[in-house]
């Protein structure tokens, strides 16, 4: 029995090989925009199999739903969606290590804190 995601659509699983139209399914993104997407997007590579027809593993799905997201969510145009995914995978502006992680949560909790005295001091004026 095929696994299923939320939607009703397949799911992923490590190591396998799916075809395009496998792909359209699970993300939503018709057949010719991922053609289209693997022409545009230097981070989407599906590869080819002998007779020349495209396969995707988890990773292509997961940079499929990625540029889906950039696009429909957050309005970006091809050139800031490429930046965008170049950003992800040099982990620009994301934390690398848990001791940055920790940094970050303790400025994060500072500045809230800030914001809740500041919000408070308006309040018993």
């Amino acid at each position: 029995m095929a696994n299923r995601n939320k939607q009703g659509g397949k799911s992923e699983a490590p190591g396998r090989r799916y075809k395009i139209s496998e792909v359209s399914e699970m993300t939503g993104v018709p057949i010719t925009k991922l053609r289209q997407w693997g022409e545009r997007f230097s981070r989407l590579r599906p590869k080819r199999n002998r007779v020349g027809h495209r396969y995707y593993d988890v990773d292509d799905i997961a940079i499929v739903k990625r540029i889906k997201y950039y696009i429909e969510h957050e309005g970006m145009r091809t050139e800031g969606v490429e930046k965008a995914l170049g950003e992800e995978v040099h982990g620009l502006g994301r934390v690398k290590t848990g001791k940055e992680a920790m940094a970050l949560i303790n400025k994060i909790e500072t500045e809230v804190n800030a914001m809740l005295d500041a919000i408070e001091k308006r309040r018993r004026r």
